[in-house]
């Protein structure tokens, strides 16, 4: 029969103490049903901090051109969230092969509504709801936050939802126009399945472009993007940038020279989450 032994305080030994306190500190609420109305429920995984009264939430968005991806394999990215006190709300919506264009903009919607909704009996701060996202779920955090109006969906799944504007968005190498992708010598496939084709393509690309919405309301943005991502082009965050300097809307641009799509080193990581939290304390008071 072993015997444990009482490590000093002092000891370097890890002790995997930030992971318990995250464990017994934090509800987790997951597979929540945002909609029931698509074919099949629609869920997210709610991770809310217990004991500290309302707290900040962050309704995070996945990537994968809006053809791929899960929730389920981004959920670690709520740890350093949760680590600073805020909940967070990972969320799954439709993709192309299930439905394409505008639906996974109309699941993001109804996903924050429900988390306005439910903010009371989740013990979360209304006031202080942050969407965010990578590559195409950073491009549904930016329409969704902006409150932009959407095109009806071809199947008639448009119940009426109404816009829940953010306090702040961030993208992590989000697209910005949908439009620009669709076009010139290179462009992206995984657009054109989300978008579709034919001569209606360019106008419901530039509908969902979140980069023509931008105006004196937009929410604060912050934005995370390589200077070498071959996949969402630089200048996506760019000129969305140079768009929100022009409203005046408060914005920053965390630049990763030299690398690709979200390829950053851990240490890059942890010094673009420390500028994204710096950028919400300053505008939120978090």
């Amino acid at each position: 029969m072993g015997s444990g032994v009482l490590m000093s305080a002092h000891s370097s030994a890890p002790d995997g103490s930030a992971g318990v306190r995250l464990a017994v500190r934090c509800r987790v609420f997951a597979g929540s049903v945002y909609h029931a109305g698509a074919g099949r429920p629609l869920a997210l995984d709610l991770y809310v901090p217990v004991g500290r009264g309302p707290v900040p939430v962050f309704v995070f968005f996945h990537g994968g051109g809006w053809v791929t991806g899960s929730r389920e394999a981004v959920s670690l990215h709520a740890l350093p969230w949760l680590e600073t006190g805020w909940a967070v709300a990972n969320v799954e919506y439709r993709l192309a092969p299930e439905a394409p264009a505008p639906a996974a903009a109309w699941d993001a919607r109804r996903a924050v509504r429900w988390v306005f909704d439910h903010a009371g009996d989740r013990g979360l701060d209304r006031n202080r709801i942050v969407v965010g996202g990578m590559s195409s779920g950073g491009h549904l955090a930016l329409l969704t936050g902006m409150g932009a109006h959407l095109p009806p969906v071809p199947d008639g799944d448009t119940a009426p939802v109404p816009p829940v504007r953010a306090a702040a968005i961030v993208s992590w190498f989000g697209i910005s126009d949908v439009a620009a992708l669709l076009q010139g010598d290179r462009p992206r496939a995984y657009a054109r399945r989300w978008i579709g084709d034919g001569p209606g393509a360019l106008p419901l690309a530039r509908a969902l472009s979140p980069l023509y919405r931008v105006g004196p309301d937009t929410p604060p943005v912050v934005s995370i993007h390589g200077d070498k991502d071959p996949t969402v082009p630089y200048d996506q965050s760019v000129r969305l940038h140079e768009a929100l300097d022009e409203a005046s809307v408060p914005n920053r641009l965390f630049t990763v020279a030299g690398r690709g799509h979200g390829d950053f080193a851990e240490d890059v990581w942890v010094q673009a989450y420390r500028f994204v939290f710096k950028f919400l304390a300053e505008r939120l008071g978090t």
